[in-house]
């Protein structure tokens, strides 16, 4: 989806993979235009599709649960696998969350159901009431038995980012893929050390208040940046989770950035960073900021240095 993490992208084109981008609007991909364009032929058959479908990085949208189960389903009748990027799924305010796109992989259900500790969760998410699209059980029916969706977590993103440390979820079949991969197989692990630092935070159940405990400080902190932002007239989306707001500026944000940290010492990513290689520049007036590193006050000065530079360039 665009736009999108702009290292993602990096990171499929190193691995020698074609990078196509589906149009994201206010509410996440859009799965409409993804169907259109896989059933008329003017989207190439994929591999994976990629998304961070809970407060995307770096529009912080949160795509709604009926394009969750057209996804889904889409990954069904195509025959692709969908790679999500869940690192901000845990860091979610206000409203509740909808499923995960893994929860509502018939074939994770599958194995969830025959847990019987997992069972309640399997049936509610089996059990959207929002069916625009499509049905759990026409997922179901069309579900191969290998699974559809991976999901990618990070600890760097809710315990400290220097950790380096995440875990994968999926049906069994494509665990059992990974698991098998001589680089997780080496030492009995990816990084054994730093998994037997954090284990004891998560089977005592610390990592949970810690993670409250964070979505209450980030929504305090975005609560004030928006509220800096909107002091100075610019558009942007509140968000309901994550780590950022994205903000139409108005103006080039590259040229932007350029007079705002040479003559006013702050910085942001400017939206062109986001786009795809190749694709036209859309987000070039846009900004991600971000609300989960600096103190609140830092927050509304920066909003400030930002917006007494815009002035200038709109001046000028």
């Amino acid at each position: 989806a665009e736009p999108s993490y702009f290292l993602a992208t990096q990171m499929f084109v190193d691995a020698g993979l074609r990078v196509h981008g589906v149009p994201a609007d206010a509410y996440g991909l859009r799965t409409d235009l993804l169907r259109s364009g896989l059933e008329d032929g003017t989207l190439p058959k994929p591999a994976l599709i990629y998304l961070i479908p809970s407060h995307t990085n770096p529009s912080s949208t949160c795509l709604p649960l009926a394009r969750r189960q057209e996804l889904v389903l889409l990954a069904q009748e195509f025959d692709f696998l969908v790679i999500t990027d869940d690192v901000y799924a845990l860091l979610h305010w206000g409203a509740e969350a909808p499923p995960r796109l893994l929860q509502l992989d018939p074939a994770f259900q599958e194995h969830m159901a025959s847990a019987p500790a997992a069972e309640s969760d399997a049936d509610a998410c089996a059990d959207g009431d929002d069916d625009t699209y499509t049905s759990a059980g026409a997922l179901r029916a069309a579900a191969p038995p290998a699974g559809r969706v991976v999901s990618v977590s990070s600890f760097t993103k809710i315990l400290a980012p220097g950790l380096r440390l995440g875990w994968i979820e999926a049906a069994p079949p494509l665990i059992e893929r990974l698991a098998s991969r001589g680089y997780i197989r080496s030492g009995g692990g990816v990084a054994p050390f730093v998994s037997d630092l954090v284990t004891p935070l998560v089977e005592r159940g610390e990592l949970f208040s810690h993670v409250q405990q964070l979505c209450a400080e980030y929504e305090a902190a975005s609560r004030a940046l928006s509220a800096a932002l909107d002091a100075h007239g610019l558009t942007h989306a509140r968000a309901q989770g994550g780590f950022f707001v994205w903000v139409e500026l108005g103006v080039d944000a590259q040229e932007l950035l350029a007079l705002a940290e040479k003559e006013y010492s702050v910085s942001f990513l400017p939206g062109g960073m986001c786009g795809l290689p190749g694709s036209p520049n859309t987000y070039a007036s846009f900004a991600r900021l971000c609300f989960a590193y600096e103190p609140v006050d830092a927050l509304v000065e920066g909003v400030a240095r930002i917006a007494a530079a815009r002035a200038v360039m709109l001046a000028s």
